[in-house]
């Protein structure tokens, strides 16, 4: 198998896209959330909505991480076969532009997710990756690979790993496996009024966040107890959910495609902290996370293995 390896550490601090338009001007200041369209990157300032910038990625993009070591998005889109990094330092001039891109025929895979483990994030579906990533230097193999550590996973599916058992949602159906009972873990259905799209987790406050939407164009979120499995708290809201993720300052953010809009709901107040509706042309497709439960930045889409 032919192997490319790319150092990218020394192309951070110039534009290797220089066929690529300029970037949108984007913010640099207050909380921002980060959505997908099909061919752009939306950045917006939830503090100043009208405050809003594009990243000219040229396609959609399926996968992303946070690389806190360096400050920078990975971004993976296989329509351009391409991986893309991004400048994601608060103050820096070219904060949430496109640093360098590199393409390779193995990025065109559909279904990849970011992966952490052994101290690499790895551009996988299943033990099968097509991109490793140092995140102290770097630097990045490409090809085929496979890795008999990584975690088997369902992409059809959102995993979650807490104290309290293995959840997974799938076609509106969670369960759960509870290493505790003893013996080979069996996943058992957990009930729900409700047949949820979205799953977060909190595990420092055994909460599970689960986003479901309803006939006549509404939607809810579910906040369950992951210790007895029972819906704790519903909020009822009058528009369909597309996504939800976290957020900085440990909020989670919600999108609504078909509005569009965003809401933010804050955890710890058990309340809506601010609806908006930014003026972002064309149709959103989902959010990406750049935050955790306790409020740190953190890598999006991180999966451990069980």
């Amino acid at each position: 198998m032919k192997r490319t390896w790319l150092w990218l550490a020394c192309g951070l601090l110039l534009m290797a896209q220089g066929a690529d338009a300029a970037p949108t001007p984007v913010p640099t200041t207050g909380r921002e959330v980060l959505i997908t369209y099909p061919q752009a990157l939306a950045v917006v300032n939830l503090d100043a909505p009208d405050d809003w910038g594009l990243v000219p990625v040229g396609g959609t993009v399926e996968a992303a991480v946070f690389v806190r070591e360096q400050a920078v998005l990975l971004l993976h889109s296989p329509a351009r076969q391409e991986l893309a990094v991004v400048d994601a330092r608060r103050y820096s001039p070219t904060r949430y532009q496109v640093l360098a891109s590199y393409r390779s025929p193995e990025l065109s895979r559909r279904g990849m997710r970011f992966v952490s483990a052994a101290n690499r994030y790895y551009l996988a579906s299943g033990r099968t990756a097509v991109a490793v990533v140092d995140p102290r230097t770097l630097l990045a193999k490409l090809g085929v690979y496979t890795y008999d550590f990584l975690p088997v996973l369902d992409d059809t599916a959102q995993h979650v790993t807490m104290q309290e058992g293995y959840f997974a949602l799938k076609d509106g159906q969670l369960t759960v496996e509870d290493p505790r009972a003893g013996g080979m873990p069996v996943p058992q259905f957990v009930r729900l009024s409700d047949r949820p799209q979205e799953l977060l987790a909190d595990p420092s406050r055994s909460r599970l966040y689960l986003a479901a939407n309803r006939p006549g164009g509404t939607g809810a979120l579910l906040v369950l107890d992951a210790r007895t499995r029972a819906v704790i708290h519903e909020l009822a809201v009058s528009w369909p959910i597309t996504s939800m993720t976290w957020l900085e300052g440990g909020t989670i953010g919600f999108l609504s495609a078909s509005r569009p809009l965003i809401a933010v709901y804050d955890p710890a107040k058990d309340r809506w902290a601010s609806i908006l509706s930014p003026k972002v042309p064309g149709k959103p497709l989902r959010l990406l996370a750049l935050g955790e439960p306790n409020g740190k930045r953190f890598a999006p889409l991180q999966e451990e293995a069980r």
